[in-house]
């Protein structure tokens, strides 16, 4: 059975501080609590002496600027670019890669720590420079415009990348470089992710967590709570910064049977006990117990879920061990934001925002083991209100950027997942077309899923559905009118077909129903549909992300 231990661990009480000017450098713990920070890396000394989470450092206003400027001056000796194209890929890596990479949690890592390393390690510089130049060629679908581009750096992307590799792999050996090995191997992971191809992010990811295990056996596990103590600036490095980056790879690109998903948890786990804080600290406390929940519903974790291994997420959010997981998880999110949010930034409360429509999708998501019949959905219309206002806030901040590279690519948030919600399953004609507004918005690809497909999909489902209703012509959707169950689709699922339609990939879709009658067999229409792609790299297939796929030997 999976028992969640939150460990009451209270700092010592703190005295009350008379207020000081603001602290405009250091980490963004210190600058939170207005405290001199003594800016160590990766991790300040002043943090981690009181057994603080060091949240890292925001990036430099000077950034841009040293990017385009002073970056190949900044290299290390002997590490001078090679190719014309490198210093423009590397700034475009800084300036809209890493942002997008780092999302709500993961910043110290992509706008921190990979920076600080690339002035001095070849491979890391490499690698980004990879990433940067194959994420700008993906988003515009063409080679950069620089006159300094030549023929020959048309393929810089795997030029810099497979060095990358030669160059860990002559480092691999050193014990002291596996902080350095860690970090390329999710660099690694982010390159394929761009590049589309998930069998070889699978492999980087899992040579990563093998990595990080082996050096778990031979450092000191700290039996407490993730992000409380840690002996060492590497011990903190590897288990704040590149675990719970190898843990979100795990489980949305690792297929969770047949051994894909590796056993990995952020949080230490005692005789089949998940040790969690009693309270959580801060936002991305919250967010890596979620991960290890997610883990442990998976089943291939070190968790034992109600007498065996959950083979489904199914039997964990569907058990009383479970649901009283989510409920406590639900309930700590409440209390940390309690504590928490009148100090928040605009920064945190985007990673609150985040936090709390992953909570909501979480929730919405058992109703998809639940139901009994698709009308069930309609006693959720406040949730899907709140998902919406979530989604749109979060896709507002996006839009503030103001340019399409900032919307390119999303790993952290699953925003395709939450409108799963509110474009299908939501009938409510206003928050529906809403939601189906923002799957266009949103970033256009997450992980290896193109948002476009979904609202193909999904708007697809709703014409069918309203079809079915008698509706006169060109006539707005009355609000209350909801599609009665006989007309309404319970799931679908896709197929690739071999022909194109002006360079449109073709699929065979097929909605399935139950129009005679939630006894009787099910109905399937299939249709052919040409579904686009916003990027010249292949997507993967859409499929229900919200329940369970399928059958394929359903019958017609």
């Amino acid at each position: 059975m999976l028992v969640v231990d939150q460990e009451n661990l209270q700092d010592s009480n703190k005295k009350k501080r008379a207020s000081k000017p603001k602290v405009r450098s250091g980490c963004i713990t210190c600058k939170a609590r207005r405290v001199k920070c003594d800016e160590g890396k990766p991790s300040c000394a002043r943090c981690t002496s009181t057994n603080r989470q060091c949240e890292g450092y925001q990036p430099s206003t000077i950034i841009p600027q040293a990017t385009r400027a002073l970056l190949p001056k900044a290299l290390s000796p002997g590490l001078a670019v090679e190719f014309s194209a490198e210093p423009q890929a590397l700034e475009f890596f800084f300036l809209k890669t890493a942002p997008q990479l780092a999302g709500f949690f993961g910043e110290a890592f992509f706008q921190g720590s990979v920076l600080q390393r690339s002035l001095t390690e070849p491979a890391i510089r490499q690698a980004i420079g990879a990433i940067g130049f194959l994420h700008e060629r993906t988003a515009t679908g063409r080679l950069s415009k620089s006159k300094d581009v030549s023929f020959s750096d048309s393929n810089l992307h795997l030029r810099l990348y497979n060095r990358s590799i030669r160059s860990i792999l002559k480092a691999s050996s050193g014990p002291d470089k596996l902080s350095l090995v860690a970090t390329a191997s999710v660099l690694f992971a982010c390159f394929e992710v761009f590049h589309g191809n998930r069998k070889t992010a699978e492999t980087h990811i899992r040579s990563g967590i093998s990595l990080l295990n082996s050096w778990r056996d031979k450092t000191k596990r700290i039996k407490g709570p993730w992000g409380r103590r840690y002996p060492s600036s590497e011990s903190r490095f590897m288990e704040t910064q590149v675990a719970p980056l190898l843990s979100l790879f795990n489980l949305n690109i690792m297929e969770p049977c047949n051994g894909g998903r590796a056993q990995f948890m952020l949080n230490p786990v005692s005789n089949g006990r998940l040790c969690l804080a009693n309270k959580f600290e801060g936002l991305e406390e919250t967010r890596n117990a979620f991960l290890d929940m997610l883990a442990a519903a998976t089943g291939n974790s070190e968790i034992k879920c109600e007498k065996k291994r959950a083979a489904d997420i199914k039997v964990f959010m569907l058990s009383s061990t479970g649901q009283s997981a989510m409920e406590n998880w639900s309930a700590s999110i409440d209390d940390m934001a309690c504590r928490n949010s009148h100090s928040w930034g605009k920064k945190e409360q985007q990673s609150a925002n985040a936090l709390y429509l992953i909570k909501l999708s979480a929730q919405l998501s058992t109703i998809a083991y639940q139901a009994q019949t698709e009308c069930h959905w309609d006693k959720y219309y406040e949730d899907y209100k709140e998902l919406i206002r979530l989604c749109e806030v979060i896709v507002s901040d996006y839009e503030e950027s103001g340019d399409d590279f900032s919307r390119t690519m999303n790993i952290d948030c699953g925003l395709i997942f939450a409108l799963h919600a509110g474009a299908w399953k939501c009938r409510w004609p206003k928050l529906r077309q809403h939601s189906l507004d923002l799957l266009l918005r949103i970033p256009k690809r997450e992980w290896f899923f193109e948002s476009k497909h979904f609202h193909q999909i999904f708007t697809r489902i709703k014409e069918k559905e309203e079809e079915h209703m008698s509706l006169p012509l060109h006539s707005e959707t009355d609000e209350t009118s909801l599609p009665p169950e006989h007309v309404r689709i319970h799931n679908f699922m896709v197929e690739a077909q071999p022909n194109t339609f002006k360079g449109c990939p073709a699929y065979a879709v097929s909605f399935w129903s139950k129009p005679n009658g939630l006894d009787s067999p099910w109905h399937c229409s299939t249709e052919i549909m040409y579904l686009e792609s916003t990027q010249a790299v292949e997507a993967d297939i859409p499929f229900n992300l919200l329940g369970p796929k399928i059958s394929m030997t359903l019958q017609h």
